[in-house]
């Protein structure tokens, strides 16, 4: 009897660690928030875009190398280039919240930003994607804003040029699908 409770405890041990081997690289890891980010012009690399942002200087470019998956807020406080390189943000928090400022999942407070070759992807779960606010000189360039649950863009007190910006799937919106707010 000893022998077949033995044997089973090692299947269950050995059935456990082949579940866990088809789970993805980083998926027990507490961080949810993706690819590599990098800093061009500067060694080593973060998983997390709001530490990426704040160690960037001024006339940096933060690059994104894979996808990323952010639980709450990224503010941009300092004039750099932020380089989707294609790839997407998504608001990962099923709970996502916020009655000010917060309910973005981008907010630019910083004159200058750049946000270029990105998608920013509510996910239905964030008010809005991204946000301009009492800035000067902001520049969007093929981005994407979808899936907010109001705004895909808002620009608040703030200068921006858009190029090739498209937005879908917000749920205040109409026409395409989606909805801005504040002058261009």
């Amino acid at each position: 009897m000893i022998k077949t409770r033995q044997k089973r405890i090692w299947s269950i041990l050995l059935s456990l660690a082949l579940l866990l081997n088809l789970l993805p690289v980083g998926a027990l890891a507490e961080s949810t928030q993706g690819g590599s980010i990098t800093i061009q012009g500067k060694e080593g690399s973060y998983t997390d875009l709001a530490q990426a942002v704040e160690a960037a200087d001024k006339g940096d470019t933060v690059v994104l190398n894979g996808p990323v998956f952010l639980t709450s807020q990224v503010t941009i406080r300092e004039s750099i280039t932020l380089e989707g390189g294609g790839n997407t943000i998504t608001a990962a928090n099923d709970s996502w919240s916020g009655t000010g400022p917060e309910k973005y999942m981008l907010v630019v407070a910083a004159d200058g930003v750049t946000i270029q070759n990105l998608t920013v992807d509510a996910a239905g779960k964030a008010y809005g994607g991204i946000q301009f606010y009492a800035c000067k000189a902001g520049y969007l360039e093929n981005v994407t804003a979808r899936n907010a649950k109001e705004l895909g863009l808002s620009i608040n007190a703030a200068q921006v040029t858009a190029r090739g910006r498209r937005h879908a799937g917000h749920r205040g919106g109409s026409g395409e699908g989606g909805r801005d707010r504040g002058d261009h």
